[in-house]
């Protein structure tokens, strides 16, 4: 399999640094290059990945499974593609807490770089919750204080207000969170299905309140692999069996009568009846 390297100038390319920063890994073994989620409110976000990797490198990912907790993973091996990212964003290997991780400077000189790669970090670290009952906030969590102060830097070069506490930055109000989905936005349909739902109904949803359609095939999928404690999947075959689109729905959207709160807009559909998989 030849291996190909995008220019370091491509949006593409700043917004998956930007999901390495947020929760990936360069491992020694094996030069592995991997990126981490919740396998119930992060598969479509793992489908962007598996494209754009294979996109970017020309390399096809494995897609893991964790059979007793709520873990995704996207994950390959390649010593070029490490060395890339390595020596031209300076991603260090193994425990980056203890590197000066950062935003690549030369992001803050191009805002639309700057913003596919805080992108990235919201998708894989960062979340839309509830700062108050009917008040949300953007949460974007970083244990690398480096990384966490070049968040800041980045979020106030695009003119959005923010401020932290501890390993956590935080954007407030109203206007300020619109700004932040119309300047740096989101891929992830978890992060999407929560804006859309507080910006139609006033609802900022709990991640307990959202389940997955698919959750019955996922489970599926793993049992039927007994083995070992991670399930491997080739993408084509993972997401045949997963639809990504919509496959989030609100627990308050599945009652019935007159206790259900969201209105008709934010209902994409009951959990599907699971199909018969094999991967």
């Amino acid at each position: 399999m030849e291996i190909k390297l995008p220019k370091e100038n491509d949006i593409r390319l700043a917004e998956f640094v930007g999901n390495i920063l947020g929760d990936g890994h360069l491992g020694i073994y094996k030069y592995e290059v991997s990126i981490t989620g919740n396998k119930l409110q992060d598969i479509s976000n793992m489908k962007f990945l598996s494209d754009t990797i294979y996109d970017l490198f020309g390399i096809v990912p494995s897609i893991y499974l964790h059979k007793r907790n709520n873990v995704i993973r996207c994950k390959f091996y390649s010593k070029t593609v490490q060395d890339f990212l390595k020596t031209n964003f300076k991603i260090s290997i193994g425990n980056r807490v203890k590197e000066r991780i950062e935003i690549p400077s030369n992001y803050f000189y191009n805002k639309k770089l700057l913003s596919a790669c805080l992108r990235g970090i919201f998708d894989t670290d960062g979340c839309i919750c509830r700062h108050r009952k009917k008040d949300p906030m953007i949460e974007l969590d970083s244990n690398n204080p480096y990384l966490r102060d070049s968040i800041v830097k980045a979020l106030n070069g695009l003119d959005i207000r923010c401020t932290f506490s501890g390993r956590k930055v935080y954007v407030y109000s109203k206007s300020e969170i619109g700004k932040f989905f119309k300047i740096i936005g989101s891929r992830n349909e978890k992060n999407l299905f929560k804006y859309n739902t507080w910006v139609k109904t006033g609802i900022i949803l709990k991640s307990n309140m959202i389940i997955n359609k698919n959750e019955k095939i996922i489970k599926k999928l793993v049992s039927n692999k007994n083995t070992k404690e991670w399930v491997r999947f080739d993408p084509e075959c993972f997401f045949k069996y997963i639809k990504t689109s919509n496959y989030l729905v609100s627990a308050d959207s599945l009652v019935v009568g007159p206790q259900t709160v969201l209105s008709k807009d934010t209902i994409v559909g009951k959990p599907s009846k699971p199909t018969e998989v094999s991967c």
